[in-house]
This record gives structure tokens, sequence and C-alpha cells, in this order.
């Protein structure tokens, strides 16, 4: 086995909605996920502004949200909490996906992302999180797709709680030795 096969996290494909909410430990994240899916109704996803600030204000300093620029095929950050913020020292509104993480980020944030919105699909992965002064600390994450059209995806609403103090030393890790779950909307119930 090679060294990214082994450190790759378990996947898991999620049947319906209930077991993805299910799947989430985060009291927190699990509101997130309950209000975007309250937003979306009846369609198979919300748009940006059918979320409420309101109704997820506990959670609104570990929420992030990216539109997608089909014409650049960037990833344009719309609002980061303060949490979100913490990490990155800087706000996310108006930044580039690739502006904000290092190229190795880069390319597997921005596949995760393409996958929620193409598929579309949910996102839920347990683990190690970011690493600071070499030692790694865990969390869970949730993607989540978002369409202004109701029928396309063209942004993400995502969600990041990790129980540590961050500093501007920190640096995001991919995703390995945890649980990610996924939730494709183009074939559950």
């Amino acid at each position: 086995m090679d060294q990214e096969t082994a450190t790759r996290p378990k996947t898991m494909e999620m049947r319906d909605f209930d077991a993805f909410i299910d799947a989430i430990a985060s009291p927190a994240l699990r509101k997130v996920a309950l209000h975007w899916n309250e937003a979306r109704g009846t369609r198979r996803m919300p748009a940006w502004r059918d979320i409420d600030p309101a109704a997820i204000a506990p959670q609104l300093p570990m929420v992030w949200s990216y539109k997608h620029d089909s014409k650049t095929d960037e990833f344009i950050g719309r609002l980061a909490g303060d949490r979100i913020e913490q990490v990155f020292g800087r706000s996310l509104r108006g930044a580039r996906l690739s502006e904000l993480h290092s190229a190795e980020a880069y390319a597997w944030v921005s596949r995760l992302c393409k996958r929620v919105i193409t598929e579309p699909a949910l996102y839920k992965y347990a683990g190690p999180i970011f690493i600071q002064l070499n030692h790694y600390g865990s969390g869970e994450r949730i993607i989540l797709p978002l369409s202004s059209d109701n029928v396309t995806s063209d942004g993400v609403l995502g969600a990041t709680e990790y129980p540590f103090a961050v500093s501007r030393s920190v640096a995001l890790v991919r995703p390995s030795q945890g649980v990610e779950r996924w939730l494709s909307l183009a074939t559950s119930a």
C-alpha cells in the first residue's frame, strides 16, 4: 500500500438525508445542515438568499461560503465567520480560493467543492482538520451545495468545527485518517 492510499480517508456513501444528519457528531454542524435542509424546502438545494443567518446565529462563527464563477472555474469567498477568518488572518469576502490556500491544499479543497456543486452532493468529514506547531487538531467539516436558480449548483455553504484554539500559524490539512461521508442529491430519495 502506498503512502497516499494509507493516509486517504475512509469514504462512505450515504443513502438519505437522515443518515447524513445522524453521521454528524457536532450539534452545531447538525444545526447548520438542518437549516440548509429546511431552507431548501422541496427543492434539491437552497439558494444563498434562502439561508437565514438568524436561524443559525450561534453557529455563524464557524460558517463559510463560496460562490462558483463558472467562467473562470474559481470559487470566490462570500463570507466566513470569525473563527474561520481567524485561521486565514483575513476576510474571505471576494478572495479567490486559490489565494487562500497553498497549491497542495487548493487542489484538494477545490476538488471537494467541485464535487459538491457538480454532482451535487453533501459532504461531511471528521478527523484531522488543521496542523499547528506540528500538532494535528481534529474536528468536523460539512460542505453543502447552493443554487441561485434552484437547478444548477453555483456555490457552497460550509461549516468547520474545531474544539481548539488556532493562530495564523495554523495550516489546513488534506482529509486523511478520518471518515468522509457523501450524500449525492442526484441519487438520494
